[in-house]
C-alpha cells in the first residue's frame, strides 16, 4: 500500500503527509471496518467501507 500511495503522491507532486502515514491510515480503516463487520454483523451498512476508505484517502491527500 505504501508503494501505491508513494506513486500517487509522486505523480501529483505531493510530499506531505508521509506516504507511510497515509498507507497506515488506509490499512487501519480497512482493518477496522473488517473487524467491526465480522465482530458485530449488521453494525455497518452494506457497502460502508469502500466510500469511507476513499474519504480517508481523499482527506489525507487533499483530493476532491
Amino acid at each position: 500500500v505504501e508503494a501505491l500511495v508513494t506513486a500517487v503522491m509522486k505523480a501529483s507532486g505531493r510530499t506531505d503527509p508521509a506516504p507511510r502515514l497515509v498507507a497506515e491510515a488506509l490499512l487501519s480503516a480497512v482493518e477496522g471496518s473488517y473487524r467491526l463487520a465480522a465482530g458485530a454483523p449488521g453494525a455497518l451498512e452494506p457497502g460502508f467501507a469502500a466510500p469511507m476508505v476513499r474519504a480517508v484517502a481523499y482527506g489525507m491527500l487533499g483530493a476532491p
